[in-house]
């Protein structure tokens, strides 16, 4: 039977084929494994760059398992930031940051110092700046830039460590840092003057949720360091998120913007339906967290503002002359008159100079103590009226004032110019 004999064919190839499949498995999987040996291994990541401290650098700190030390030196240029490195000897994680950064006299409330590093680890930060509140405060040179530096536990956050630190970046000698205009009054009392320099709109809108920012001046001319901050807003007569939150070393001074956010509810949809803000203030020593002051509710026209003093450049018959009037319109000074508008000018700036600085002479009574000059002479006309004249550290008398029918008046007079002289506008008629 032929069938028979395909059966047993087919057995005996199965039979003799078996070693020989078996050899071929063999191979396979031998050269497979060879493949496998021989494939080469990817090639492992390369290693964190190891931060090291500057070869040329500054020192900020070194003490406890602690250094510190800034990429820069003084004398260098700076352009907005400057490279810091934080070495940590110590057995908890450390945290650098800052109080109180001072630029030429301004302080930053945005600018801030942050490295962060782990035991045994040297981590690399930064010192910057905040570029918009820099030109708000108009620096252009950088004079000096000062501030408490701090080493904080990152895991308890005690404080550690604080070391002052200067840097004095490259300056011209000739270089003089101008006082911004500190526009509308709006509190100076106890040695703490709050004024308000006008409104930026956010031209993004709607893309942004931020309807703009209201630009202040604050000084701080007392021996206290201030923290100033708002207890409650108010955005055209109702209730509203805008914050005022400023820290002042004494003596001091700071432009700083108030931030518009989410006044949908107030049924505000552009910039320009804002009319008015309210700001509820208190005023507080920032070391003893003791009260010092809490002033009457604030309001800011966001358009407008309440009237300025201003010197008033008028032209009469024989040339040029000025008046120094106070907010309320009143005439408070007066100048002899001048051959041209620049030579006007430059009494204004004498004004301005000396008034601030300058004592007060009184010629009425029946002792007159000698007072140096720049001054402020109190006299009595021929009528009997009260009136003072601003002499100039050379003797020459700047402006003069009104008649007073009492002597109380004519002091409040002075202190009207000491007062306003240094802020007001110049106008011309």
């Amino acid at each position: 039977n032929k069938f028979s004999w395909v059966g047993v064919a087919l057995v005996l190839i199965i039979v003799l084929a078996g070693p020989v499949l078996d050899g071929l498995l063999e191979a396979a999987e031998s050269i497979g494994s060879a493949v496998s040996v021989a494939a080469p291994e990817p090639e492992p990541l390369p290693d964190q760059m190891q931060v090291t401290m500057p070869a040329e650098g500054t020192v900020l700190l070194d003490r406890d398992g602690i250094r510190v030390a800034a990429d820069w030196q003084d004398g260098d240029s700076f352009d907005g930031q400057i490279r810091l490195v934080l070495e940590n000897n110590t057995d908890r994680p450390l945290w650098l940051t800052t109080e109180s950064i001072v630029v030429n006299g301004f302080v930053m409330q945005y600018g801030s110092v942050y490295a962060w590093a782990e035991p045994g680890q040297t981590e690399e930060g930064y010192f910057y700046l905040d570029e918009q509140e820099v030109m708000d405060a108009g620096i252009t040179q950088f004079q000096e830039i000062s501030f408490q530096m701090e080493v904080v536990d990152d895991e308890t956050y005690d404080l550690l460590l604080t070391q002052p630190v200067t840097f004095r970046p490259q300056c011209e000698e000739d270089y003089v840092q101008e006082t911004p205009q500190p526009g509308t009054v709006l509190l100076d009392q106890d040695g703490v003057l709050l004024s308000y320099q006008g409104y930026e709109p956010d031209y993004s809108l709607p893309e942004e949720p931020c309807y703009g920012s209201l630009k202040l001046y604050l000084e701080n001319n007392t021996d206290d360091s201030l923290g100033i901050y708002t207890l409650e807003s108010q955005v055209n007569g109702e209730e509203g998120d805008v914050y005022l939150w400023a820290d002042l070393p004494a003596h001091t001074r700071s432009v700083v913007r108030l931030y518009l956010y989410d006044l949908d509810n107030l049924k505000i949809t552009s910039w320009d339906q804002l009319e008015t803000v309210t700001l509820t203030l208190e005023i507080g020593d920032w070391d003893t967290e003791q009260l010092l002051l809490t002033p009457e509710p604030i309001t800011i026209s966001v358009h407008g503002g309440y009237p300025m003093a201003r010197f008033v450049i008028r032209e009469v018959t024989t040339g040029v002359k000025f008046d120094l009037l106070a907010p309320n319109g009143q005439d408070i000074l007066t100048s002899g008159v001048y051959a041209c508008e620049a030579a006007c000018r430059k009494g204004i700036a004498s004004v301005v100079k000396n008034a601030a600085a300058a004592g007060v002479a009184d010629q009425t009574g029946d002792e007159n103590p000698a007072v140096k000059n720049p001054r402020f002479e109190v006299y009595r006309d021929r009528a009997g009226e009260y009136r003072f004249r601003l002499k100039a550290r050379n003797g020459e008398i700047i402006a003069f004032s009104d008649g007073y029918a009492g002597k109380a008046g004519c002091l409040e007079g002075i202190e009207s110019v000491k007062k306003y002289a240094p802020r007001a506008e110049i106008e011309e008629i």
